[in-house]
């Protein structure tokens, strides 16, 4: 009796084992310096977005469109940053900082405001740079009736050389 209970027992645990499925995740650290903003976005390497028809895009009441970009020509960067609201803002605004990898973090290198009591604003500048890796970061705010909304974004990075 005890005998065929100890199979038992036995053949039920080899039964949950072989049919109970375990999955293991694991992640490869960063090959490369991805700033915090970008790291979770759809962003791709060219810059472009590729948002999936399924996923959840950015719906504002103020901001009716936001673009970034940096071009890099030789040892100088052109640092793009435009905003447009709709009609109802009584002003809008762009902080835009062109940032800098250190080895270990991303580090301001320069920063500029554009503030415009109108529904557009925008930035358009040119930086010498020594080599190294730089990335565009832009807060974008528009305000109505004492209201403002705020958004961040990043560019990805690029590699001066």
């Amino acid at each position: 009796m005890k005998k065929s209970i100890k199979k038992l027992v036995s053949l039920a645990l080899a039964t949950v084992l072989f049919t109970s499925a375990t999955t293991v995740f694991a992640a490869e650290p960063p090959t490369e310096s991805t700033h915090p903003l970008v790291q979770s976005s759809a962003l791709l390497e060219d810059g472009s977005v590729a948002i999936p028809n399924a996923e959840i895009q950015p719906r504002w009441t103020y901001i009716s469109r936001i673009a970034m970009d940096l071009t890099v020509t030789n040892r100088v960067i052109r640092y793009e940053a435009s905003l447009s609201c709709y009609n109802l803002v009584s002003g809008c605004s762009i902080e835009g900082s062109l940032q800098r990898w250190n080895g270990s973090s991303w580090v301001e290198y320069r920063s500029w405001t554009a503030n415009s009591n109108s529904n557009h604003a925008g930035l358009d500048k040119y930086v010498s740079v020594p080599a190294g890796e730089y990335c565009g970061v832009g807060s974008f705010s528009a305000t109505y009736n004492g209201h403002t909304e705020l958004t961040q974004h990043a560019t990805a990075s690029k590699t001066v050389s």
